[in-house]
């Protein structure tokens, strides 16, 4: 059976909880869900809309890191390093919130 997408945020939001995703990885993963879930302009979880708004011109998933330049990758990369501490703790509280309401239902 098809995880539902409440029970996809909560496996995502667990992840970037326990760091075996990366924040931007799974912001990016937990964005479309909370579209379909219909809470991405809800507090706390815009965050993540914001966060995925603000790294869209970013190579943050696998498959796009692919054909970049290495030298202008890892200037992307020390781009996103300095921005995760800006934004961990917010998205953070929104993991544990989506952990929260996706459960309850």
């Amino acid at each position: 059976m098809a995880e539902s997408d409440a029970e996809q945020a909560v496996r995502i939001a667990n992840s970037i909880l326990d760091e075996s995703t990366s924040v931007f990885v799974g912001c990016n993963q937990l964005v479309g869900l909370l579209q379909r879930l219909g809470v991405d302009r809800d507090e706390p979880y815009v965050t993540i809309v914001g966060v995925v708004s603000e790294t869209d011109h970013l190579p943050i998933l696998p498959q796009d890191r692919l054909n970049w330049n290495k030298e202008v990758l890892a200037n992307k990369d020390a781009e996103l390093a300095a921005y995760l501490p800006r934004i961990k703790a917010d998205v953070m509280t929104a993991c544990r919130a989506i952990i929260t309401s996706c459960s309850e239902n």
